[in-house]
């Protein structure tokens, strides 16, 4: 708050997370349970610029931590765009935004080093937290499309999200356009991105999923499915995956559990609990 005018910084957090989630309730409904706002954020009025001030743009983010500047793309700054940060955050090396009603939110534990967020014209990306991307992810939001992430991802180098191909396509006799324009590119929770896969606009990858090195994604991955190649093609179902580097000599069912369970004491879960268990008794 500059020279004691405008709404206080508090109000304004809750303002802006409420925008966030009305927009998304309208075109995800289910990512709009899946987020949440926490309680150690503050606007950041502090080392921005003055178009940001002059464009009613807002940075919410922990006290204390310091943000780098954004960026803006296109001819003019943006305006009214929204910039959630939560905590344990490792930011991409650029934020660029553009247009007019752009929003990013990054939930707690959203680490995207040496990366690029670009979001633009009414767009939204929003990540649920808990995803670690090796290095130099890139995600790109552009005309109203939508990225939308959930919790617990893990990502190889170079992984790549656009919601548009930024330049049309046209059909010779009809001259309509051909490509996305403005689409929803979904990945659920537990997922795993080889490196250098490509999402394309429209992508929708489903939970516990794993998609293969160099992959391009058009389509739909569903549930508990390995996908790999160009165009990805699911090439394993009933699967799932866990970050611990488990020896081929141990098995799940040696505790008696099933090879993929769609519920949320599935065996990711159960996995995570069992090797916590051998690890106290050792």
């Amino acid at each position: 708050m500059q020279n004691g005018i405008g709404p206080t910084p508090s109000r304004s957090v809750a303002d802006a997370y409420g925008k966030i989630l009305t927009r998304l309730r309208v075109r995800l409904p289910h990512a709009a349970e899946e987020i949440g706002l926490q309680k150690n954020l503050s606007v950041q009025m502090e080392d921005m610029p003055d178009w940001w001030h002059a464009g009613n743009n807002i940075l919410v983010a922990p006290a204390g931590v310091r943000i780098p500047s954004p960026a803006f793309v296109g001819p003019n700054p943006p305006r009214d765009a929204i910039v959630i940060v939560s905590s344990n955050c490792t930011l991409p090396n650029q934020i660029l935004i553009g247009g007019v009603g752009s929003a990013i939110y990054l939930g707690a534990q959203s680490s995207l080093p040496n990366g690029t967020i670009i979001c633009t014209n009414d767009s939204m990306i929003v990540l649920a937290g808990n995803i670690f991307a090796i290095h130099a992810a890139n995600l790109d939001a552009r005309n109203g499309g939508l990225i939308y992430v959930g919790d617990d991802n893990l990502w190889s180098s170079n992984v790549k999200i656009n919601t548009d191909d930024m330049h049309a396509i046209f059909d010779h006799v009809s001259l309509k356009r051909l490509n996305r324009f403005g689409s929803v590119v979904t990945i659920g929770t537990h997922v795993w991105l080889g490196s250098d896969v490509l999402i394309n606009p429209g992508a929708r990858i489903a939970d516990n999923a794993v998609v293969g090195s160099r992959a391009v994604v058009t389509k739909t991955i569903p549930t508990g499915c390995v996908a790999v190649g160009a165009p990805a093609r699911v090439v394993r179902r009933l699967t799932t995956w866990t970050r611990e580097d488990i020896p081929p000599d141990v098995r799940a069912s040696d505790r008696g559990l099933t090879p993929y369970d769609c519920g949320s004491g599935g065996l990711t879960h159960r996995l995570q609990r069992f090797f916590a268990n051998g690890r106290r008794r050792r």
